[in-house]
């Protein structure tokens, strides 16, 4: 962890808003605009060359910034874990994506931005992955009830599904 940390001051100095244990791994509070730059660090000089986990949370309605997104970096060999952190408001939820970084971070990024909203910029492929193309909610975001939205969306995907899933089905016959 030291070794991590002590890159991540030497890199982006006190740019690092702020650091914490969390459950003995090193968590670090940066910038949206120093998000890829940390992400960099940890992989090119800390050797944290995998991302194992991309998330987001939402702090509530009355808190800026609203929400966060949270990477967790390994390096496998040592099993040293860093979480990187970073705030974006509720009025413009946008984060740099990673995926110029970590192939992983494509569906992870794609999730934060179809349960929260939050946008990343760059990302070669944002749209929904949890959720159907026309949904209007978020469903992580604290607002949303319980007991769910009532919609009637639901069958129209299945027909799209359907509909999709033989048209390429007529593609690949057509092929062979």
């Amino acid at each position: 962890m030291a070794a991590a940390f002590d890159a991540l001051l030497e890199r982006l100095g006190d740019r690092v808003l702020g650091t914490d244990d969390f459950g003995g791994d090193l968590k670090v509070l940066v910038a949206p605009g120093d998000w890829v730059e940390a992400a960099t660090c940890l992989r090119d000089e800390a050797g944290l060359s995998m991302l194992v986990a991309l998330t987001g949370a939402d702090r509530g309605v009355d808190t800026d910034p609203r929400f966060e997104v949270l990477g967790v970096f390994l390096d496998p060999e040592t099993a040293e874990r860093v979480h990187v952190t970073t705030a974006v408001p509720e009025a413009d939820p946008v984060c740099p994506t990673l995926t110029g970084l970590f192939a992983s971070s494509n569906w992870f990024e794609r999730e934060v931005y179809d349960m929260y909203g939050v946008t990343f910029e760059g990302h070669p492929d944002l749209r929904r992955i949890l959720m159907w193309d026309d949904y209007e909610h978020h469903p992580l975001r604290k607002e949303f009830p319980v007991e769910g939205v009532g919609t009637m969306a639901a069958p129209r995907v299945a027909e799209r599904h359907l509909a999709s899933l033989a048209a390429r089905t007529a593609e690949a016959e057509e092929e062979e």
